[in-house]
């Protein structure tokens, strides 16, 4: 059973509405959507201060060129550590108060940079705003679990993936902007968290535990709760779809210049269209999952094969353009297991669940340029090679999830 038809199947007594009712008509509010949406516009920004960095390295007098990339890259590391606190956190203090804690520690994290020259306190704040996003990055598609269900779900689901998109996009070009200013400024950027703590107190409601249905198991979650047959393979597919997104992004320029299609320069379009293309997919999965269900993931799958083929196969800039534009719109197949993995789980398992394919996505993230080494070393040390051997392994996958979505039981 849906985990939002737990919460929200409370019957209202005639003459009146049920809280359950209540918090069911809020949620197809346009507000109410924007303000679930809106904490995703900043989970991902922790990158954003990148350009900073030069200016940083001559102000904080550090030499070292590996601790000065630390404070672009160690927020990640403690997203990672809170990621897996984060089920525990939001069962001892409520998910909505666990999202406003961490919306806080992103804002309290913009303040040791914009006053300070001091590294370790800078560093510390960067701990800080990894901190805060791990918190409440897997709560941000819990709480869609559980105020939405079916296509609407998906929809959601599809637009908080857009919403990432803008968020990195605005944050990077917000900070371009601000740094005319000095480097300092750049991490106002970081106290946009404070009106969306603001709207997201004030709108959302707290999410009550979800009842479970009488002939499932009460008391304590198990490990074997999680990791099921089903629940591995979304783990496995999520992992494997990060990190072809990511290898996509890094190969574009190489097969540009490999196949003498277009400069290096001139191949930041392509990866700017892969992209835009990543922001549609999301906007359009929603409507897609509506018409295909099941079948939706199979054929993002298969539509990503298509765009890796058109990849290794270009020879000329319209075409490179074209086939980035596709794979960077199957990005979106990492939808498929966040929307899936909801029909396989008890709902007060959803943050646990959540949080598992996010540590996968993460992983894959971070694994992709040994999975571009492997690759090379498996097919040939080309520029096409991680291609190929990725669409293979896709469409392996693409065949496997279509026989199992026929088979199964459980309705996608």
């Amino acid at each position: 059973m849906k985990a939002s038809n737990d919460v929200l199947s409370n019957q209202p007594r005639k003459g009146d509405m049920s809280p359950a009712t209540s918090l069911k008509t809020k949620s197809k509010s346009i507000l109410f959507k924007f303000t679930i949406l809106s904490i995703s516009l900043i989970l991902v920004t922790g990158t954003s201060i990148s350009p900073a960095l030069p200016y940083m390295a001559k102000t904080l007098g550090v030499t070292s060129e590996s601790s000065i990339n630390l404070l672009a890259t160690v927020p990640q590391v403690f997203v990672l550590i809170f990621l897996l606190l984060s089920p525990s956190i939001s069962h001892a203090i409520g998910i909505k108060k666990a999202i406003i804690l961490g919306l806080c520690c992103i804002a309290i994290s913009g303040i040791g940079p914009l006053v300070s020259n001091l590294y370790w306190l800078i560093l510390i704040s960067r701990m800080l705003l990894g901190a805060g996003m791990g918190m409440f990055n897997s709560l941000a598609i819990t709480i869609i679990n559980r105020f939405y269900d079916d296509g609407e779900e998906s929809t959601m689901l599809g637009y908080r993936g857009a919403c990432e998109q803008v968020g990195a996009t605005v944050a990077t070009l917000l900070v371009g902007f601000l740094l005319t200013f000095g480097w300092h400024v750049a991490f106002l950027i970081y106290f946009l968290a404070i009106p969306i703590a603001i709207l997201f107190w004030k709108v959302i409601p707290e999410l009550p535990e979800p009842e479970e249905p009488m002939n499932e198991a009460r008391g304590k979650l198990s490990v074997r709760t999680y990791f099921t047959p089903g629940t591995i393979a979304l783990f496995l597919l999520v992992f494997v779809i990060v990190m072809v997104n990511i290898l996509v992004l890094l190969q574009i320029p190489r097969i540009a210049i490999a196949q003498h299609i277009m400069s290096a320069q001139s191949s930041s379009v392509a990866v700017s269209i892969a992209t835009l293309g990543g922001f549609l997919g999301g906007v359009a999965f929603g409507r897609i999952y509506r018409r295909l269900h099941g079948y939706t993931l199979p054929a993002f799958l298969m539509l990503y094969v298509v765009g890796l083929m058109m990849l290794y196969f270009a020879s000329n800039p319209a075409m490179l353009i074209i086939a980035s534009f596709v794979a960077g719109f199957c990005a979106a197949t990492t939808i498929c297991g966040f929307n899936m993995i909801v029909q396989l789980v008890p709902a007060k398992a959803q943050a646990g669940a959540n949080t598992m394919l996010l540590v996968g996505c993460n992983i894959g993230s971070f694994l992709s340029t040994y999975g571009i080494a492997l690759s090379q070393k498996i097919m040939g040390d080309t520029a096409t090679a991680p291609i190929v051997f990725f669409a293979i392994v896709l469409a392996v996958f693409a065949v496997v999830s279509a026989v199992i979505v026929r088979k199964t039981k459980v309705r996608f």
